[in-house]
């Protein structure tokens, strides 16, 4: 019984650094909740040491999942050292999930899933842009109500210009009175004339008769 618990006990002791000998995960590009505004030309996995690959086998994979859940179409993953890496394509504003796996330079398969969210700058409203934006509404909306005040001057300019025709009209009478002041005129005046040429008439028929 002693030498079973010995034994099982050394089992523990060696199977414990096989256990913890996994690589284990450094760094993704992009990173874990990143927030980027220009698409990645890959993206890439580094681990702590350089996991195993067979050629032809694809033991490493890199799956690229879109913000409509569809996966982008997978592409071949390249080793290099500690790091692998595999070209994407993404077009579509959102969060990307990427899953990977590879196999432990132990020989265990390992694995993992982040996510990313992707904004182009073309998609981000420009603070100028937003702001100018209302003020050319106003502007437009203002048209109308300015349309009615440039009428109503000009409708109002209507008036002192009738005036001037009350004074035209009014103009003959002005006439018509100064005719009558003519003609009382050239009537006193062809009065004091006739009175005037009488009492010299009768002053001469007064001579020659020798009355006066």
């Amino acid at each position: 019984m002693f030498l079973g618990m010995l034994a099982a006990l050394m089992m523990g002791f060696i199977g414990a650094p096989a256990a913890t000998a996994h690589d284990s995960l450094i760094g993704t590009a992009p990173t874990e909740g990143a927030l980027i505004d220009t698409a990645p030309e890959a993206i890439t996995i580094t681990l702590s040491e350089t996991p195993l690959e067979s050629s032809g086998l694809e033991l490493s994979r890199i799956q690229v999942t879109g913000p409509d859940g569809t996966p982008v179409e997978a592409t071949p993953v390249t080793l290099e050292a500690n790091v692998m890496s595999a070209p994407t394509a993404m077009e579509a504003p959102g969060v990307y999930s990427v899953a990977w796996r590879t196999v432990s330079s132990d020989g265990h398969p390992i694995e993992g899933v982040f996510d990313f969210t992707y904004e182009p700058a073309s998609t981000m409203p420009a603070e100028g842009t937003a702001a100018s934006a209302p003020s050319a509404q106003g502007t437009e909306s203002e048209e109308p109500s300015v349309a009615p005040e440039a009428v109503a001057p000009t409708s109002s300019l209507d008036d002192p210009v009738a005036e001037p025709v009350s004074e035209e009209t009014g103009s003959p009478g002005s006439v018509n009175w100064l005719l009558l002041i003519v003609i009382a005129v050239i009537v006193v005046g062809g009065g004091a004339a006739f009175v005037v040429g009488h009492r010299q008439a009768v002053k001469a028929d007064a001579r020659e008769n020798g009355t006066e």
